[in-house]
């Protein structure tokens, strides 16, 4: 058996066909190829938009800043980690109430522990900064704990949750235990004002969170000794 009947059975198709279907294939062509010429131009142009989008972006400081930041989990807390500093022309700098303590606690939105032991020498200042948030509603609050009449280390306390991230401009985070049960965060320097940027000085923090409220002690006269222990008598 042979393949003769493939072709014997064949017709050609008349001239008259044959040109017609020439020239319409030759117009497919064409046409194909100016679809294609036109998607290229899409494409390229499509390139271009976005080159000036991602330049005309990087141009503004809020997005050049997004950008350039990270974000760190570090016991129970977030931080963005940016060279940016967080203090701009467009930012409302909220000046506090000033009460006494027992004044400013009672206002606070939440009921906050308070340390058992303070390093010796140390004293509660009587009157605290109530700072007020949205609708005038107290966000956060700060005591003072002075050395001979000079401010030695400050807690800040806050609801968590009342801001999105601690904004720090260094990746030495450490996670150091307090007491038994929990975990904080210590970090080392600070935002310094003269030159917009985080500066490696003598200056330490520790920031935990304890049953739904922020707690953050700092100073720069205190060593990272007497905060671990003042912050494990909270109680």
């Amino acid at each position: 058996m042979d393949d003769k009947f493939m072709f014997n059975l064949q017709q050609q198709p008349s001239a008259d066909f044959a040109a017609g279907l020439q020239s319409r294939l030759k117009e497919i062509n064409a046409d194909r190829n100016s679809r294609r010429a036109r998607q290229t131009r899409s494409a390229i142009m499509a390139v271009l938009v976005l080159v000036m989008i991602a330049a005309v972006s990087w141009s503004i400081p809020s997005v050049r800043a997004g950008i350039k930041a990270s974000f760190a989990n570090i016991a129970g807390q977030v931080f963005k980690i940016t060279e940016e500093y967080p203090v701009s022309a467009e930012t409302t700098i909220v000046t506090p109430e000033i009460l006494p303590v027992a004044e400013a606690l009672e206002k606070f939105p939440v009921a906050i522990k308070l340390p058992e032991w303070i390093p010796q020498g140390y004293q509660m200042e009587d009157t605290a900064d109530l700072y007020l948030g949205i609708n005038d509603f107290p966000d956060s609050l700060v005591l003072r704990y002075t050395e001979s009449g000079m401010p030695g280390i400050f807690l800040k306390v806050s609801p968590e949750g009342s801001f999105a991230a601690e904004m720090v401009g260094t990746e030495d985070i450490i996670e150091v235990p307090i007491g038994e049960t929990l975990v904080g965060a210590l970090i080392k320097g600070g935002w310094y004002e003269n030159t917009h940027k985080w500066e490696d000085f003598d200056q330490w923090q520790l920031s935990w969170v304890d049953s739904g409220v922020y707690y953050a002690l700092s100073g720069s006269r205190a060593n990272t000794d007497l905060l671990i222990e003042m912050a494990a008598s909270f109680k």
